[in-house]
């Protein structure tokens, strides 16, 4: 029998996820814990490798360190030390004091394509505000969402999301534009083609962050996401 293991500590050869932002910009990336040593852990960073932005990453800056636990996720708040190689697929990190299990619910994150409409505030730094448009969720999680628009929006502008979820369900949040950036040229943008048509605009790709959310709409969103997950699994 395998010895049993405490499922709030690393353990080498975990899978994580780094995850921190540069100048708003929030990215991550994955990998798997290569060395724990009393102060540092060292991630072996999967293909295809670390972001850009890992080279503007100092020492001390905030990042969050998380594992798959079963039905929890393991999360720790750490800094970065430093990393390894011209691809810098070594990266160090300080061993986070305290790793505490949440419920991966709250951490998953389910692809779907789905019209979303999308409300720019008034007071929207890009222009657009006050308008509404139409655009295409790509993924969305309890914490936020990924979609492409083209609704002229900056980093930081609030807007007002509804999407309709399974069986007709509604769902209307108001949210945060936290990454902004050009779709791939090299893919079909995933905007209705009356949008794309629309002034000839150029598509744009969102990550939007809730700010608040109804305990009703919480609960339908989660219910959704569950049964997407289950439904992939077959």
């Amino acid at each position: 029998m395998p010895p049993r293991t405490d499922p709030t500590t690393l353990q080498l050869g975990d899978s994580v996820v780094i995850e921190t932002s540069v100048d708003q910009v929030l990215f991550g990336f994955r990998g798997q814990l290569s060395s724990l040593l009393p102060t540092v852990v060292w991630v072996d960073v999967a293909e295809p490798g670390c972001p850009p932005l890992v080279r503007d990453l100092k020492e001390g800056h905030p990042v969050r360190l998380s594992a798959g636990r079963k039905t929890y996720a393991l999360i720790g708040e750490t800094t970065f030390r430093s990393s390894l190689g011209l691809s810098r697929r070594l990266v160090a990190l300080e061993r986070p004091s305290e790793m505490r299990l949440v419920d991966r619910r709250a951490q998953l994150r389910v692809a779907t394509r789905r019209s979303v409409g999308i409300r720019l505030a008034r007071d929207s730094a890009a222009g657009d505000g006050g308008r509404f448009s139409i655009g295409t969720a790509l993924d969305i999680s309890l914490t936020g969402m990924c979609l492409e628009t083209t609704a002229h929006m900056a980093v930081g502008d609030r807007v007002f999301v509804t999407m309709v979820l399974q069986e007709n369900q509604p769902l209307y949040a108001p949210a945060q534009i936290v990454r902004l950036e050009d779709a791939a040229a090299d893919r079909a943008p995933a905007v209705t083609p009356r949008a794309m048509s629309h002034e000839g605009r150029k598509v744009s790709r969102a990550s939007v962050r809730w700010q608040t959310m109804s305990p009703a709409d919480r609960e339908r969103l989660q219910n959704f996401l569950v049964h997407v997950e289950k439904a992939a699994a077959g």
